[in-house]
């Protein structure tokens, strides 16, 4: 390569890295966000699989037992994708009308053992990053003018006329241990500053099947979710 090359090379290089630093956003203070608001969702059933992490190198199963691992403090669970898979894509309000649609969730999960659960196993610490994605319908306001005339042929189930839906989509983190309801702790894009509970109504789910007995993995599993989620709306 000539020197010319190089220099070419290094002035591209250059040229792009302010390109991207000129789209930056500059620094400031006070600024407005948007007033809170709630969502609040039906019960959703998760489901999806859990590695097991044996961080005290023990064997797996007790002798002569059922087949369940050895728990100690410190062992962590590690869900890498659990899914919606009841109370999704929609869910209805009490007069039967749509109140949430297209709904896409999930989540991924870290949950470390404070407490050896022989004998008396009690509820590990968990950690949660949710995917979530949803749409309100929005009903067609009266438009004499008739400039923005409404979509016919998307209705409520009350017959009310829809205009397009209103979409969200973003995540949020939440953590806890149960039986005491999850905390949200914060969220981005459209669930800037999250915040609100998740109330787990029933047991974590599983069948004792499904757990690998070699390494103590659970195949599948379920866990019910009642999300209440507020967020600061800009829109």
């Amino acid at each position: 390569k000539t020197e010319l090359d190089s220099q070419m090379k290094y002035q591209t290089i250059f040229s792009a890295l302010f390109f991207g630093l000129s789209f930056a956003d500059a620094a400031s203070s006070g600024n407005k966000v948007g007033e809170p608001r709630c969502d609040f969702f039906d019960e959703i059933k998760m489901a999806g699989f859990a590695e097991l992490i044996n961080t005290n190198d023990d064997d797996l199963l007790y002798p002569n037992s059922s087949g369940y691992p050895i728990i100690k403090s410190g062992d962590m669970t590690i869900g890498e994708v659990y899914t919606g898979i009841a109370g999704v894509p929609t869910q209805l309000g009490t007069s039967g009308a749509l109140v949430f649609g297209e709904i896409e969730i999930a989540y991924k999960s870290v949950c470390i053992v404070t407490k050896d659960q022989d004998p008396i196993p009690s509820s590990p610490t968990c950690f949660y990053e949710f995917e979530l994605a949803y749409c309100v319908p929005t009903p067609v306001v009266s438009n004499p003018d008739k400039t923005n005339p409404p979509n016919q042929g998307r209705r409520t189930l009350r017959g009310i006329p829809l205009n397009d839906n209103k979409c969200r989509n973003g995540r949020f983190t939440a953590h806890g241990s149960g039986p005491d309801n999850l905390q949200i702790t914060g969220g981005s894009d459209d669930f800037f500053g999250a915040f609100g509970q998740i109330k787990t109504p029933n047991p974590f789910d599983f069948d004792q099947a499904d757990v690998d007995p070699d390494t103590g993995d659970l195949e599948t599993s379920s866990i019910d979710m009642i999300i209440e989620l507020c967020f600061y709306d800009d829109r």
